[in-house]
């Protein structure tokens, strides 16, 4: 977890075992809405990455249909080239790895 990132499925988790150890104190619906609230927000950040995942896997299918068995970039129309190049270097930056 990178410094400053809230983990918001261990957040949802602390809250709620909190309310689950405290009897009956004043504001506890408060500590529900709160692990609500960072429950959503985990699910919100898990279908985010599953949508970086596929288009990752997009940008690789993209660059396997252009670098056919025979393929050599040298002979790429120019726009295929430039297209080649910018899905390579988003690749890497979805990766972490530029």
């Amino acid at each position: 977890m990178s410094a400053g990132k809230i983990d918001n499925k261990a957040e949802s988790l602390l809250s709620l075992d909190f309310c689950n150890n405290v009897a009956r104190m004043a504001g506890q619906s408060s500590y529900v809405a709160e692990a609500q609230v960072h429950a959503t927000l985990y699910a919100a950040e898990q279908a985010a990455a599953l949508v970086e995942q596929q288009r990752i896997a997009n940008l690789i299918a993209y660059l396997e249909r252009l670098s056919g068995p025979k393929a050599d970039i040298d002979k790429l129309h120019k726009s295929d080239q430039d297209g080649w190049f910018v899905a390579v270097n988003q690749i890497r930056d979805g990766l972490g790895l530029a």
